[in-house]
C-alpha cells in the first residue's frame, strides 16, 4: 500500500456542509469539519476491556481456589502453614494484569469519546465537553496528511486517512479514520487502474492548514531565510535551490519550474528544459502541503500571465 491522492488533490470540490446555525469557536472561528475515532479504535477498546475482565476472572478463580483449598497439616503443633503458593501467584497476576489493562482501557475509552474539531483557524480535541488538546494552524510546524488506499487480495476495502500536526511545546494533534472517496464500480488491482469519486471535507481542511503554515513560511522567506521543503527544494522569496537529482545545487527561478504532475502518491515537478521531473516528493511526506502552497504562490508571482502546466505522461501513473 502506498499513499495516494484524491482525483485532484489541489482543487477539492467539497466544501464544509451543514444546515442551520454553524458551530463556531471564539478563538478559532467557524467549524469546518469534525470527526470521531475510527471503528478500528473501538475494536481495540473492546479487546482491551475483554482482557481486563479476563484478568479479574483469573484473580477470582485463584482466590476461590485458595479459600476453598483443604487445610494443610501443621508442621508443628499450634503453627498454621502458609497458603499454597500457586493460588497466591494466580491472584497476584490477575490483580496486576487487571490494573494494567484497566489503566490502558481508561485512556482508550477517553480517546474513543474524543471528537476532533477542525475550525477555520485551529483544531481541538474535545471529550466529554472538555478541550483536551488544541493547536492554531499558524503554530503548526510539522504537518502530515497521508492517504492510503487499502486492498485485500486485490479488492479495494477502503481509504485510510491520517492527519498529524506537531509544534514545539504543544501536544501532538492526530486523527486517523476513513476518507470519503469511493471507487466507481468495483476496484480490483488485477483489472488495472481504478477510478474513484467523491471528496472529503478534510481535503478542504488540509489546504486551510497548509495555507496558514505557508503564510509563516513566506514571512520568514521575506526576511531572507530559505525553507527546506522535504529535502528536495530550498524555497526562497525569488528562487529555489534544488537539493537532489541531476540539477542538485542549481538555483532556479520559479518560472523555470513550469510543469507538474501527481502519480502514485508522488508529486513531480519539471524544469522547463527537462523531459523528466527534476523534483519528486511523496505527498504524504512531512510538510509537503505547506511547501506546495508556497510553491504555487511563488509561481503565480513569477508567472502571473500563465498557469502551471500538467505533465500528462506521468499523470497517467496515478492510480
Amino acid at each position: 500500500m502506498s499513499p495516494t491522492p484524491p482525483s485532484d488533490p489541489t482543487k477539492p470540490e467539497t466544501t464544509p456542509r451543514g444546515g442551520g446555525p454553524q458551530e463556531s469557536d471564539a478563538e478559532f472561528g467557524a467549524l469546518l469539519a469534525q470527526r470521531s475515532p475510527s471503528f478500528i479504535h473501538w475494536l481495540v477498546v473492546l479487546f482491551v476491556l475483554a482482557l481486563f475482565v479476563g484478568s479479574l476472572a483469573l484473580s477470582g478463580v485463584g482466590a476461590y481456589q485458595w479459600f476453598n483449598a483443604p487445610p494443610a497439616r501443621p508442621l508443628h503443633p499450634g503453627i498454621t502453614p502458609p497458603p499454597p503458593s500457586d493460588e497466591w501467584v494466580v491472584v497476584a497476576a490477575g490483580i496486576v494484569l487487571a490494573g494494567i489493562f484497566g489503566v490502558v482501557g481508561y485512556y482508550l475509552v477517553r480517546e474513543a469519546m474524543t471528537r476532533t474539531k477542525f475550525y477555520e483557524l485551529g483544531v481541538r480535541h474535545v471529550g466529554f465537553g472538555k478541550v483536551r488538546r488544541s493547536m492554531a494552524y499558524g503554530d503548526c510546524e510539522r504537518f502530515w496528511y497521508t492517504i492510503v488506499r487499502q486492498y485485500v487480495n486485490g479488492l479495494y476495502v477502503g481509504t485510510a486517512l491520517t492527519i498529524t500536526m506537531k509544534a514545539k511545546g504543544k501536544p501532538t494533534i492526530k486523527w486517523s479514520g476513513s476518507h470519503k472517496e469511493k471507487p466507481k464500480g468495483f476496484s480490483i488491482t488485477v483489472f488495472g487502474k481504478g477510478e474513484f469519486k467523491g471528496e472529503d471535507e478534510l481535503d478542504v481542511v488540509k489546504l486551510v492548514i497548509a495555507d496558514a503554515m505557508a503564510d509563516r513560511w513566506i514571512h520568514e522567506m521575506s526576511d531572507g531565510l530559505s525553507k527546506s521543503w522535504c529535502k528536495q527544494l530550498a524555497l526562497g522569496i525569488e528562487s529555489a535551490n534544488i537539493l537532489s537529482g541531476k540539477r542538485k545545487g542549481q538555483q532556479v527561478t520559479y518560472d523555470q519550474l513550469d510543469r507538474l504532475s501527481f502519480g502514485k502518491g508522488t508529486f513531480h515537478l519539471f524544469h522547463k528544459e527537462d523531459k523528466k521531473s527534476s523534483v519528486n516528493i511523496a505527498m504524504g511526506a512531512e510538510n509537503f502541503w505547506p511547501g506546495f502552497r508556497v510553491l504555487q504562490r511563488m509561481w503565480m508571482i513569477a508567472a502571473p500571465d500563465r498557469e502551471m502546466g500538467t505533465e500528462e505522461g506521468e499523470a497517467e501513473q496515478e492510480p
